[in-house]
């Protein structure tokens, strides 16, 4: 039952971490990285996070 719950483990932290980001997941993650938005339009930021 040990290992059982072990290999169990293994494969739900490899799971969440292993992998690539969906297509509208990563435009969203480069959308707040990119502080170009800040300076052109800066009524769309709250403390430097484009919104």
């Amino acid at each position: 039952m040990k290992k059982f719950l072990l290999i169990l483990m293994i494969f739900v932290i490899s799971g969440c971490v292993a992998g690539e980001l969906k297509e509208d997941r990563r435009r969203l993650y480069e959308m707040n990285s990119d502080k170009e938005i800040c300076e052109k339009n800066p009524k769309r930021c709250i403390g430097g996070v484009a919104w």
